[in-house]
């Protein structure tokens, strides 16, 4: 964001700023975030995160592969509810995997 308004010799920051800022950091951690999405995760971990993405209740049996992933620091959990630890991985999910 700093950089983003640096180059546009900008002292304040704009909602449209922050959604050019947002769009540009998906698009930079998008290799990442498909890593994880493709290569690094089980179908119930898949379910998971949709299921947290589209805010619908998680799969049955799904206390194990929650643990992976709060131990590979996908997912934390704060007040009895599990979320991104970071969150837009969330919008990255939206934009690029079909809701199942």
């Amino acid at each position: 964001m700093v950089e983003y308004l640096n180059a546009k010799n900008k002292k304040e920051a704009h909602q449209e700023d922050i959604d050019i800022a947002v769009k540009r950091m998906l698009t930079s951690a998008g290799v990442y975030f498909d890593h994880i999405w493709r290569s690094d995760s089980k179908d119930i971990e898949k379910q998971i995160m949709l299921s947290i993405t589209y805010s619908k209740p998680l799969p049955e049996k799904s206390r194990l592969a929650l643990r992976r992933l709060i131990k590979k620091e996908i997912l934390c959990k704060e007040r009895d509810r599990y979320k991104f630890y970071v969150p837009v991985f969330a919008e990255w999910i939206k934009e690029n995997v079909d809701e199942e």
